[in-house]
C-alpha cells in the first residue's frame, strides 16, 4: 500500500501571514495543516500525527515553559515500532538571542530546523525538504538496524533489547496476557544439507513472508535466528493463542520441488507460552500498587523453548508451556472440643 504525502503541521502561534506557504506547500503535493493555539496544535497531533511541524511560538520561552513542554511531550516517540520522534522547524524572533533558543529547547525538545520572522516560502520549504531528507535517512537506517535481511523481519536485537520488554511492560500496566509463539521448520538442516544454500534461504523467507501474512495486525514477527522465528500476540490468551498457533502451522504446511523429481514436505513445530500480570485485589488483571512483579521477559521465550523441545519429538504439531500445579496438602480438620481440651477421666 503506498504511502500518503507527508503531513505539514503548520502551528502558527504568532499570527503570521502563512496562506502563500500552504498554496505553494500544497502545490508540491504536500498535505498540510494549521493550527493557531497550543489547543489546536495538541488536538491536530493528537489525531494525525504530522511528518514535521512548523512552529511559531508565542515570544518568552520561559514564560510560556508550559506550553513549549506539552509540544515537547507530544513530539515523543510512539511505542510502535520504528515510531519516531516528530521532527520541529522553530520560527525565532529576528532579534531573538541565542539564550532563547536554549530556553525553548529545553522544553520542546531536540530542533531540527531553525528559521527567523519573517519566514519566507523559500526558506520555510527549503527546510522542511532538508528535515524530510534527514528524517528519511534516519528511518532508513534505524529500519536497517531492525530488520533480518534475509526475511524482512524484526530481528533478534529487537526483539530482545526493545519490542519484548515494551510489549512485557504494557501487559503489567493494562493487566493483559502476553502470548509468544516459537517456530521452527522441522527438518531445516537436513533441507539445507540436502539442497543448496541459496534454495534454502528462499524456502526461510517463503516461510517469513507466509508468517507475516497470516498474522493479525497487532502481532508483531521476528526472524530469532536460524530455521527459528518468533510471533508476540498482545493481549492474547493461552486459549487464543494455541488456536492462532494450529492456524498458523496449517497456513505454513506446503509441499515444495526440491529438483531431481523430489518433493519436500514444509513443516513446522511451534511452541508456545503465555504471560499473565499479577492479579489486582478485587480480582481484576494487572499489577497491584506498590507489588513487584519479577518476572524477567525472557523467561517468555525459555517458557516457549521448553514447550518447543515437547512439540520436537512429534513435530508438526503445537505444544504449550504448562507450569506444573502442585497441590495443597489438605488442612487439618480443626480439633472437637474434646480433643481440644482433652478427655476427663
Amino acid at each position: 500500500m503506498d504511502r500518503p504525502p507527508p503531513l505539514i503541521l503548520l502551528a502558527n502561534h504568532a499570527g503570521d501571514d502563512w496562506s502563500a506557504l500552504e498554496l505553494v506547500l500544497r502545490a508540491r503535493g504536500f498535505r498540510v495543516t494549521s493550527s493557531t493555539s497550543l489547543r489546536s496544535t495538541l488536538a491536530t497531533i493528537g489525531k494525525e500525527r504530522p511528518t514535521v511541524l512548523v512552529l511559531a511560538p508565542l515570544l518568552d520561552p520561559e514564560r510560556e515553559s508550559q506550553e513549549a513542554r506539552r509540544i515537547g511531550v507530544s513530539r515523543l516517540p510512539l511505542p510502535e515500532a520504528g515510531a519516531s520522534r516528530i521532527p520541529l522547524l522553530l520560527v525565532l524572533e529576528p532579534d531573538a538571542p541565542f539564550a532563547s533558543l536554549s530556553a525553548f529547547e529545553a522544553g520542546l525538545g531536540p530542533l531540527d530546523g531553525l528559521a527567523r520572522r519573517p519566514l519566507t516560502v523559500e526558506q520555510a520549504v527549503f527546510e522542511i525538504e532538508r528535515i524530510l531528507r534527514q528524517s528519511d535517512d534516519v528511518r532508513r537506517l534505524r529500519d536497517q538496524s531492525i530488520r533480518d535481511y534475509g526475511t524482512g523481519l524484526f530481528n533478534h536485537r529487537h526483539l530482545i533489547d526493545e519490542r519484548l520488554p515494551e510489549e512485557f511492560q504494557r501487559a503489567r500496566r493494562r493487566g493483559h496476557p502476553l502470548s509468544l509463539l516459537l517456530i521452527d521448520l522441522d527438518n531445516f538442516k537436513r533441507l539445507n544439507t540436502e539442497t543448496s544454500y541459496p534454495f534454502a534461504n528462499e524456502v526461510l523467507a517463503t516461510f517469513a513472508e507466509t508468517l507475516n501474512r497470516e498474522k493479525r495486525r497487532e502481532d508483531i514477527a521476528f526472524r530469532y535466528g536460524g530455521d527459528e522465528f518468533i510471533l508476540l500476540l498482545p493481549e492474547t490468551d493461552q486459549t487464543n493463542a494455541q488456536a492462532a498457533a494450529e492456524r498458523l502451522r496449517d497456513a505454513l504446511r506446503r509441499t515444495i520441488d526440491v529438483g531431481g523429481g523430489e518433493k519436500w514436505q514444509v513443516t513446522s513445530s511451534i511452541g508456545g507460552s503465555t504471560y499473565y500480570p499479577p492479579i489486582r485485589e478485587g480480582g481484576r488483571e494487572g499489577a497491584r500498587e506498590g507489588a513487584r512483579d519479577t518476572t524477567p521477559p525472557v523467561r517468555l521465550i525459555e517458557r516457549a523453548n521448553e514447550a518447543l523441545k515437547e512439540a520436537k519429538k512429534k513435530k508438526d504439531c503445537v505444544r504449550f508451556y504448562r507450569e506444573e500445579v502442585r497441590e495443597e496438602p489438605p488442612a487439618p480438620e480443626p480439633p472437637t472440643r474434646r480433643e481440644g481440651r482433652g478427655e476427663r477421666r
